[in-house]
């Protein structure tokens, strides 16, 4: 029994996000540009947490979140969750590996930043593929359908995900079929899910996962103005709630 225990303590620690938290003095500005977008390079004490083993780094300092420019604009979805996703969909081939997310100010924002590792949105795909399948399901996510221009699938694959049966498969296998050399399928599948679940919909299926998933995910609550950023190619991340006010986004490198 002792045994079983250390084993399952090992594969719980294995499942969690290892989250390193910084106490900056300051956060030099230094400004790059990948494929024509600006991004920040990270400074000397980030980039050292990362490649100590960190796949997320808190910096709770509202003086410094200040100080960061806004290059990437703000994240999406004003009003409901976000469900699990890596940001490019295709994260491994792009070179904008860092995702910072900033809050400024000390206002009550009312939603979490959640991660989790590879291993746990595998069983998250599984949830949000067996809603989607559902024909009733699908109908009712259908209700808050939206395209958006900036989703990497073309709207008439959009449109194909609710319309057909396979239209979901379908949009995969085209999305995988336009890269020379093939992208990870659980990045590809998260990806297209979260253009396809949003709203309404979206909030009660995130609930739903997190009671799925208990004590295997990383949540950072915002109670105070500060810095998260996410080692992209190596979480899932999410929200659960509104994005009111908008965190700032930026990519780094």
């Amino acid at each position: 029994m002792e045994r079983l225990l250390r084993s399952k303590t090992r594969n719980v620690a294995r499942d969690l996000p290892r989250v390193a938290t910084l106490d900056l003095s300051a956060f030099p500005i230094e400004r790059d540009e990948v494929d024509g977008y600006a991004v920040l390079r990270l400074p000397e004490p980030v980039r050292a947490a990362f490649d100590g083993g960190a796949n997320l780094v808190r910096i709770h300092s509202a003086a410094l979140a200040e100080t960061i420019p806004d290059f990437g604009g703000k994240t999406s979805g004003e009003d409901h969750s976000l469900c699990f996703h890596q940001d490019h969909v295709n994260p491994h081939e792009d070179p904008r590996r860092f995702l910072m997310l900033t809050k400024h100010g000390v206002g009550v924002r009312g939603s979490s930043t959640l991660a989790i590792m590879p291993s746990v949105a595998q069983r998250v795909l599984a949830i949000e593929e067996r809603h989607f399948r559902d024909p009733a399901l699908r109908s009712r996510i259908g209700r808050e359908r939206k395209y958006d221009p900036r989703f990497l699938i073309s709207e008439q694959e959009y449109d194909r995900c609710f319309d057909t049966g396979g239209g979901y498969e379908d949009t995969v296998a085209a999305y995988v079929a336009r890269h020379q050399h093939p992208p990870d399928d659980l990045s590809v599948r998260l990806g297209i899910l979260g253009y396809l679940i949003r709203g309404a919909y979206a909030d009660r299926l995130v609930g739903e996962t997190l009671q799925s998933i208990a004590g295997a995910y990383f949540a950072e609550a915002w109670t105070e103005g500060g810095m998260l950023i996410i080692d992209n190619p190596a979480v899932f991340h999410a929200r659960l709630g509104g994005n009111v006010p908008p965190l700032q986004r930026n990519f780094c490198v």
